[in-house]
């Protein structure tokens, strides 16, 4: 589903069914393009023809680590303990 405004935007579902909002461009044939490429790629994950995670693997072990340790910071952990958490894990 299109909406115009300054841009267009992009409404779709991904491979696990998620409604997702994507920016698209101020051409409405190149926003339309770019919704069959991501309809496109939401059906192929969804067939198992695209790794839906090849992305998060390219990142370092240690990237992973570390957003962790930030996100049980923001969820209330002390540093003591998130501290000790990353130091297992390393």
């Amino acid at each position: 589903m299109l909406v115009q405004t300054r841009k267009w935007y992009v409404q779709y579902r991904d491979s696990l069914g998620v409604l997702r909002k994507v920016v698209g461009y101020t051409d409405k044939q190149a926003t339309e393009q770019l919704a069959a490429e991501l309809e496109r790629r939401a059906a192929q994950e969804q067939s198992g023809l695209i790794d839906r995670f090849a992305e998060h693997r390219k990142r370092a072990q240690g990237e992973h680590v570390d957003d962790w340790h930030k996100a049980l910071l923001a969820k209330g952990n002390t540093s003591k303990h998130a501290d000790l958490l990353r130091g297992r894990v390393s």
